[in-house]
C-alpha cells in the first residue's frame, strides 16, 4: 500500500489536481518525484528557493487533502504492476531480493517495498484511504529543506502548514526479530 499511495500522492488533492501539479511544477523549472523503499516513501522537489514556501503548502495538502479517487487507482494500479513486473524479470533486481531474503528472514528488510502482486491487484481506494489515514501525519513525517533558504521562514511556513494538522496515534508497527538462517550461527 506504501508504493500504491507513492503513485496516487501524484494524482491530485481536493485543492490542486494532477495537471496543476505538473503545470506548477513545470513553470517553476522544477523537478518532482518520489521513491519508496522497505523503511519510508521520500517525496521530493527541486525548485528554486523562493519557492519554497508554496510546495511546503503544497505538501500539507497532500498528507490530509489525498483525493484518492477510484479512477485514478485503476490507472495506477496498472503502473504499479507494470513496475512489479519490471522488477520481477530484471535478473540483477531479482538478484538482490533474494539475497535481501535470506539476509533478513522475516523481516521488513527482506521483503520487496514492491509488495506481492496480489496484494496490489485486490487493493482498493478503501483499502489506500485507510492506510493513508493511518500514516501520513505530521507526527510521521519529516520536512527536509535544504538550499539558498532562511531557515526561520521555512520553520514558519511549516508552522502555518503543517501546524493546524492534528497529529494521531499512530498503528503499532510489527516487530521482527532476526533469525540466524539454518546452519548460521553469530
Amino acid at each position: 500500500l506504501a508504493h500504491a499511495l507513492e503513485h496516487m500522492m501524484f494524482r491530485g488533492t481536493h485543492d490542486l489536481s494532477s495537471a496543476g501539479l505538473d503545470d506548477m511544477t513545470a513553470r517553476f523549472g522544477g523537478e518532482v518525484n518520489a521513491q519508496t523503499e522497505n523503511e519510508i516513501t521520500h517525496y521530493y522537489f527541486v525548485i528554486p528557493a523562493d519557492r519554497v514556501d508554496t510546495i511546503v503548502h503544497l505538501e500539507a495538502d497532500r498528507m490530509r487533502g489525498l483525493k484518492l479517487d477510484p479512477a485514478d487507482w485503476n490507472i495506477e494500479r496498472g503502473a504499479v504492476l507494470g513496475e512489479y513486473a519490471e522488477k520481477h524479470s530484471n535478473p540483477v533486481t531479482s538478484f538482490i531480493f533474494n539475497v535481501n531474503q535470506r539476509v533478513y528472514p522475516n523481516s521488513r528488510l527482506g521483503a520487496t517495498s514492491l509488495g506481492a502482486k496480489a496484494d496490489i491487484e485486490k487493493a482498493t481506494v478503501a483499502d489506500l484511504r485507510r492506510y493513508y489515514d493511518e500514516w501520513y501525519r505530521p507526527n510521521n513525517a519529516t520536512l527536509v529543506v535544504t538550499g539558498d533558504v532562511n531557515a526561520a521562514d521555512v520553520f514558519a511556513e511549516a508552522q502555518r502548514w503543517f501546524g493546524p494538522i492534528a497529529s494521531a496515534p499512530l498503528p503499532a508497527r510489527r516487530q521482527y526479530a532476526l533469525k540466524p538462517a539454518t546452519g548460521t550461527s553469530y
